[in-house]
């Protein structure tokens, strides 16, 4: 039964998800200094205190996609906590907090587990120390407006766009703007996802010492900053729901570190790059520190874990169903002689409506069929090359071509 059960699942992922990989090789990075934050490959580490790294590391980039200079001042709920040890939760504490969730599967097995090491998983490297944030800038609307519901439109919010099928991924974690998460990479799976970590003077040396994380944040074109430019974000830039989840990812790595990981943009370490990337946009320091400092109130005092916004039932249309128990991550062991069951929610314990599920990248999609008309066998033959669709040659004089999903 999980034989055929596994097969069934690992075919639905075929047909629901794409391939992500690109297709030609990426061009080497070259890089002309260690960045504005001046990388030392030597401690594996930037230069100064974790607070002061924590400084550089959060640096937005302006319209123009130029790093703004360094901050005056860092929420001291940040601060306070970067590259520190103390003040961790109690794993016990963080499992029942997931249960509350509904997200237990994916994170609570391997609570007891260390994140990613240096050089590509090394057991001699250090552990992942920085927490890279994203923004996924997609998807594209060019001129258009933002839509008022942005953070409930099914098209901003849909997670499967950021399946893969293959052996690729965006980051270890994407969260769309409903607090729905996709588990892409387990975080003790070491993945680069910048430029800076694939420059050739390091080799593999940096892969695993940065973990990472996509916040959906739809983009829009600018005018008069070039064709197709994506220089316009949301403001506000992330929901609350967002941010929420965020703080969840930073709290269970650091957990998993033993000290808290130095939270890090994407701009402010891939800056001086050609090709450099400009996210996070319109990223509030201030409510992901507010959040932070809730959730480990929450889990140090016992309280009951409240979700950011109501949570709807996954669709497959919208991002996918969610985990369920039986994945693989399910018969993980949580602790040395702690049984699965031990945190396996009941049906009483949380109503499935009120639960924030986690997407991993196994959904289940029914093939649909449609039709199509078109005016000539020309236009037909574009569908062969949409990655959606396969195209059946028509029967001569028809017009009607049968199109299928792969």
């Amino acid at each position: 039964m999980a034989t055929a059960a596994a097969y069934l699942c690992t075919t639905a992922v075929e047909a629901y998800a794409q391939n992500c990989k690109p297709r030609r090789p990426r061009p080497p990075i070259t890089l002309t200094t260690l960045g504005p934050c001046e990388f030392n490959p030597e401690t594996f580490s930037f230069a100064g205190t974790p607070a002061e790294q924590i400084r550089c590391l959060l640096r937005s980039a302006d319209r123009t996609r130029n790093l703004g200079p360094q901050l005056d001042r860092v929420p001291a709920a940040l601060a306070s906590r970067a590259g520190q040890p103390d003040g961790l939760p109690d794993r016990d504490a963080l499992v029942a907090h997931l249960i509350a969730l509904g997200l237990v599967w994916d994170y609570a097995p391997f609570l007891w587990q260390p994140l990613s090491r240096a050089r590509d998983n090394d057991p001699d490297a250090p552990q992942a120390r920085y927490l890279v944030i994203h923004d996924t800038s997609s998807p594209f609307i060019g001129g258009r407006p933002f839509p008022a519901d942005i953070d409930e439109n099914r098209n901003i919010n849909s997670l499967a766009r950021y399946m893969c099928k293959d052996d690729w991924a965006f980051a270890h974690v994407v969260i769309n703007r409903g607090g729905k998460m996709l588990l892409s990479r387990e975080l003790s799976e070491p993945w680069r996802a910048m430029k800076f970590e694939r420059a050739t003077r390091f080799g593999t040396d940096l892969k695993g010492l940065f973990l990472h994380v996509e916040l959906v944040q739809p983009r829009g074109s600018m005018p008069g900053r070039g064709h197709r430019n994506d220089a316009r974000a949301p403001d506000p830039g992330f929901s609350a729901a967002q941010y929420e989840r965020l703080a969840l990812i930073y709290v269970i790595a650091s957990v998993r570190s033993g000290r808290w990981l130095i939270p890090a943009f994407h701009a402010a370490i891939d800056a001086g790059i050609r090709g450099g990337h400009d996210d996070p946009q319109n990223f509030a320091l201030d409510a992901f520190a507010a959040s932070v400092d809730r959730l480990v109130h929450r889990l140090l005092h016992g309280e009951p874990a409240v979700a950011a916004r109501p949570a709807a039932t996954a669709s497959p249309t919208a991002a996918g169903p969610a985990t369920a128990p039986g994945t693989p991550a399910a018969s993980a062991p949580v602790s040395p002689g702690t049984p699965v069951a031990a945190v396996v929610p009941t049906a009483t314990e949380t109503p499935a409506a009120e639960r924030p599920r986690t997407q991993r990248a196994n959904p289940v999609r029914r093939r649909s069929v449609r039709t199509v008309r078109v005016s000539n066998w020309r236009h037909a033959r574009s569908y062969r090359y949409s990655r959606a669709y396969r195209y059946v040659r028509p029967k001569p004089g028809r017009r009607a071509v049968r199109v299928s999903r792969r």
